[in-house]
């Protein structure tokens, strides 16, 4: 069901962070789109918002995982839980 990985909860927090500053970057280019200043030379504002849902979606993935009823490990002992 979640693609067959091993995760720890702490592992599934810090990748949504990871999500959350990716997504951060490129609304600050789409911010900078808006401002007519230079956009990123290799994607375009339409892209950037497709960059960003894609994102988006992952994020709303990995928070449904912390917020099931997986029996995790702890973390603390190098456990992990099997999301397939």
């Amino acid at each position: 069901m979640y693609g067959g990985y091993n995760f720890t909860q702490t592992k599934v927090k810090k990748y949504l962070q990871k999500l959350e500053e990716r997504i951060e970057g490129y609304l600050q280019e789409l911010d900078k789109a808006d401002g007519q200043h230079p956009v990123s030379e290799q994607l375009t504002p339409d892209q950037l918002q497709v960059k960003i849902e894609q994102l988006q979606a992952r994020q709303e993935k990995y928070q449904g995982y912390l917020s099931s009823n997986i029996p995790w490990a702890p973390s603390s002992i190098g456990g992990t839980t099997a999301i397939s």
